[in-house]
């Protein structure tokens, strides 16, 4: 162990050292960050235990060759940009959304103690944050009004309690996401290599017409359910 490494350690274990872990710009790269996102779709018969909405997840992994253990205090954001289409006008809505990370946003991390609120993270452990979207921007604007849709004549529903009607689903559409974390007093502010996707989504309806067997297909883009 180098004299850093032992530096870093006694700043764990006595309260009065205030040494910071770098950030990622520092050549020595102490976390790796990455971000992913799954299109969360769910209409069983029962309308109230409905899903549309899309979760995005944060992964920080301990690249650092020791364990770092410190009391958590999630601070930082997540932005996500609708990248509207060229030759569109959306008159002036907010195409952004602005979410604010704390310890709730915590999904897994193996070396969390919710109760004493301490984080132990060994060598390549790896903390999941995650945020669901539903798809309302700053502005309380719900996108899925202004996306362009297409309509599934191949499936029917009940986009109110007793009215049938063809399912719609939207066009592609482009979103980046961009993030930073911190994740206790100790570490500096993680941030995250801007992410692009392009994305269809099932427009909103009330429940499943059970004549018609509608292909839902949890975590996969809908785009491919029309030809």
């Amino acid at each position: 162990m180098n004299i850093r490494m032992m530096i870093l350690g006694w700043c764990y274990a006595i309260a009065g050292c205030q040494e910071f872990l770098p950030s990622r710009e520092d050549p020595n790269d102490y976390f790796k960050t990455s971000v992913s996102k799954m299109y969360d779709v769910f209409y069983p018969n029962n309308p109230s235990a409905k899903r549309n909405r899309l979760v995005l997840y944060l992964y920080i992994v301990n690249n650092y060759d020791d364990v770092i253990q410190d009391n958590i205090e999630i601070t930082g954001s997540v932005e996500l940009v609708w990248n509207i289409p060229k030759g569109e006008n959306r008159y002036g809505i907010d195409s952004k959304k602005t979410m604010t990370l704390s310890r709730s946003n915590i999904l897994r991390a193996k070396g969390y103690d919710a109760n004493t609120g301490i984080l132990t993270l060994a060598p390549n452990d790896t903390i999941v944050l995650f945020c669901p979207w539903n798809f309302t921007t700053n502005d309380s604007t719900n996108l899925m009004g202004k996306f362009n849709q297409r309509i599934d004549y191949r499936c029917q529903v009940f986009d109110t309690p007793g009215h049938s009607a063809y399912r719609k689903i939207t066009t592609e559409q482009e979103f980046t996401i961009s993030a930073s974390v911190r994740l206790t007093k100790k570490t500096s502010t993680l941030y995250f290599k801007p992410f692009t996707f392009s994305q269809c989504f099932i427009v909103p309806y009330f429940s499943p017409d059970p004549d018609f067997n509608c292909l839902t297909e949890n975590g996969i883009d809908p785009c491919h359910l029309i030809e």
